[in-house]
């Protein structure tokens, strides 16, 4: 069980930079929380951390142009 998941977020992880990486992640959150347990905190680290990164990536780019 423990590798599905495991299996499961390293999926959805691959996914981070899509626009509705954010609201699926805001979905799981809310099922955590009521419904369901679902592991959201290593989602939720690595899309902070794409924000992150994006922001950094950007004022970089904006330095150089």
């Amino acid at each position: 069980m423990q590798k599905t998941v495991r299996r499961w977020i390293r999926f959805v992880e691959g996914y981070a930079n899509r626009w509705w990486y954010s609201p699926l992640i805001a979905v799981l959150a809310a099922a955590d929380s009521f419904v369901i347990v679902i592991p959201t905190d290593g989602l939720l680290v690595s899309a902070s951390m794409l924000i992150i990164f994006w922001r950094r990536l950007q004022k970089k780019m904006y330095v150089v142009w």
